[in-house]
């Protein structure tokens, strides 16, 4: 029995049994244990107040640089890649990461990354000095403990950020 079934037989069930105030919950509940374990909780996402329910396409995919929304949207691998960018990663990259934060919302995670790209372009522009340096590495580091501070938050585990 699917949960939409399950609906639909408590629907009647109650339909008929409130106009004589008299229901009794026993059948309710053993037609709840009939429900799939496929269909279970775990299996929807709410997104803007609606539930629903996650497809078998919708497995998560390996987060791929650029990345935009999707139901089964790489989180985690988004957050990895942004612990493994360093002070030789592209430009391009930079901002293909960034796009991917923004799209899904993590814009406290993201304001340092844009900071790194600001102080990057800067430095392109007008060369290096040791505050643009200070600048970009302090940006670095920033982003990175943004990252491990919301993977912490998802998988509940302690990663450790190497000082460079």
């Amino acid at each position: 029995m699917t949960y939409k079934e399950f609906y639909n037989w408590t629907k009647q069930y109650l339909g008929t049994r409130l106009e004589n105030k008299r229901i009794d919950i026993v059948p309710i509940v053993e037609k709840l244990g009939e429900v799939n374990n496929k269909n279970n909780m775990e299996d929807r996402i709410k997104i803007n107040g609606e539930w629903y329910v996650k497809e078998n396409t919708q497995k998560k995919q390996s987060y791929k640089l650029g990345d935009t929304f999707s139901l089964g949207f790489d989180y985690e691998g988004m957050l990895d890649y942004g612990l493994q960018i360093d002070t030789n990663t592209s430009v391009n990259n930079l901002e293909k990461l960034l796009t991917s934060f923004e799209d899904v919302n993590y814009h406290r995670e993201a304001n340092p990354l844009y900071d790194l790209i600001e102080h990057i372009k800067y430095g392109n522009e007008y060369g290096l000095n040791d505050v643009v340096e200070e600048n970009i590495d302090g940006s670095l580091r920033a982003f990175k403990k943004e990252c491990e501070d919301t993977l912490k938050n998802i998988i509940g585990s302690t990663l450790r950020i190497d000082e460079e």
